[in-house]
């Protein structure tokens, strides 16, 4: 059987059992768990073992890259015994079970729990996930969106830092509906101005940024749950490419989070492609 043998930054060795679909990554949900130290996503790397080698994913708007020979990967058929880096992390792809005896090498059996449950999970009806069905009956908290109001930075010149972070406000939320993160940003910027407004006692003007910022979050909110109930929607009918449209534009909104949730939705997303075929090459896809 062939194994994943991954290499920390301070030489400890991790070894799993490569079976049907593995994820790495720091959330509880990876088939591998890593530390949590590690600058990763909670799922960030999916392994599909295959007669000709093993298929990898990397998690969607993933902040730190995978690399092999120093170039960045995204999705991709490796040979078996290709080398990855990761976050400091070095993985070895298709090591002959039981090689490196004697180095410090713990069997994380939990891996080889999940790949089996992984191996039932084909029989099911697709889409029938339990990340999707969490997401379904509203197990999974989803994430919040914003931050706590911060202070205003500059007491001295409040009504200045007002004045700026109100435009700065309007100018990003103009450009939500082509970048949701300009929406999340402009509702921070609006709360800083009304803090810097009343910090600077003029009371108006904070209560013109309290509005404003105001109707921002609930725009923002709303598309959040319209989005949310889309999907649901969709999983339940078994429209996949809908589906898929629907959790990348979440992700988008989501994606200056890292909890369950987003790493939920980026093993969802990474499910969805393997059912629409858009992982696959020519070969297999037909």
């Amino acid at each position: 059987m062939s194994k994943l043998r991954i290499t920390l930054p301070d030489g400890s060795e991790l070894e799993a059992a490569l079976v049907a679909r593995t994820t790495v990554g720091t959330s509880a949900s990876a088939g591998v768990r890593l530390p949590a130290d590690l600058d990763i996503e909670g799922e960030h790397l999916l392994l599909v073992p295959r007669q000709d080698g093993c298929w990898i994913s990397v998690a969607r708007n993933a902040r730190t890259p995978v690399l092999r020979d120093g170039i960045v990967l995204q999705d991709a058929l490796l040979p078996w015994g290709a080398r990855l880096v990761m976050g400091g992390a070095t993985l070895e792809i298709g090591v002959a079970a039981g090689a490196g005896e004697g180095s410090r090498v713990r069997t994380l059996l939990l891996a080889m729990v999940v790949g089996i449950a992984a191996l039932l999970a084909v029989a099911v009806v697709r889409n029938r996930s339990a990340r999707a069905e969490s997401l379904r009956d509203g197990s999974l908290e989803p994430s919040g969106l914003f931050d706590a109001a911060g202070d205003c930075a500059d007491a001295a010149d409040a009504r200045d830092e007002g004045a700026e972070s109100l435009r700065v406000a309007r100018a990003r939320g103009e450009r939500f509906r082509y970048d949701y993160q300009d929406g999340i940003a402009a509702v921070s910027a609006y709360s800083r101005a009304e803090q810097c407004f009343l910090a600077a006692g003029a009371v108006p003007a904070a209560e013109r940024a309290q509005r404003e910022g105001h109707a921002m979050r609930e725009e923002i909110e709303g598309t959040y749950r319209r989005l949310r109930l889309s999907l649901q929607q969709s999983l339940d009918r078994g429209d996949d490419a809908t589906a898929l449209a629907t959790l990348r534009e979440l992700r988008e909104l989501t994606h200056h989070r890292r909890d369950d949730y987003t790493a939920h939705l980026a093993e969802l997303e990474r499910e969805l492609q393997l059912d629409l075929g858009l992982l696959l090459d020519d070969d297999d896809a037909r």
